[in-house]
């Protein structure tokens, strides 16, 4: 925790970092001081009305964003293994397999969901049958490169239904990934039974197949 020259005293609880303001102790900062506190995502932040003084302790930005859950990936990084990122946007998904590094990931392995336009996809490109075939496709890749193995990684994203069927995809291609299979959508839903737009799921994996044969 570092102290510094300003109007008002903001305490920030969370990862610290050094700063080429000049610190003061922390002792000096007067117990007696009316402050207020607002949450940050695994952290908070109290603003202190002192003259002069400025408590500070900065937060990663990609923490502060939500973006990156520093222990989950510290924990991934010690495994040295190929990891499985699945992106679901607004409108598409994207699945990639990755090699993580200390100075970033390289990526091995990458399906994006409009690949199934050209293959007569109607309806939605984030559904789970088109979880499930863009994953397919992403393991598919995957095996050309020799990446037979990896983990899924979440990040900071909740592991949803559409996640797994990602996930069953890759695995369904024959990429080695520990997971518990009870998780996975029924194959009812992978074809999307559930579904309006009707798609045929199993021409299209026949389709993946002929492609990465060649």
């Amino acid at each position: 925790m570092a102290i510094f020259h300003s109007t008002w005293v903001v305490v920030i609880l969370g990862i610290q970092y050094q700063s080429h303001y000049k610190a003061v102790p922390r002792q000096e900062v007067s117990e007696s001081i009316p402050t207020f506190t607002l949450n940050v995502y695994k952290s908070s932040v109290k603003l202190e009305s002192i003259d002069d003084t400025m408590v500070y302790s900065k937060i990663l930005r990609r923490l502060r964003e939500e973006k990156t859950n520093y222990k989950k990936r510290g924990t991934m990084l010690m495994g040295k293994r190929d990891f499985i990122a699945v992106n679901i946007t607004n409108e598409n998904t994207l699945v990639q397999i990755l090699k993580p590094g200390m100075t970033g990931d390289t990526v091995i392995a990458s399906a994006h969901s409009r690949y199934l336009l050209g293959k007569g996809w109607k309806g939605s490109r984030k559904s789970v049958p088109a979880a499930y075939l863009t994953g397919y496709l992403a393991g598919k890749k995957a095996l050309t490169k020799g990446a037979n193995n990896a983990i899924l990684y979440t990040g900071t994203r909740r592991y949803t239904q559409r996640m797994a069927a990602a996930l069953k995809g890759v695995i369904d291609a024959g990429v080695n990934v520990p997971a518990n299979t009870e998780t996975f959508p029924s194959d009812d839903r992978i074809n999307g039974e559930h579904l309006t737009v009707k798609n045929e799921i199993s021409k299209i994996k026949l389709l993946i197949d002929g492609e990465s044969a060649t």
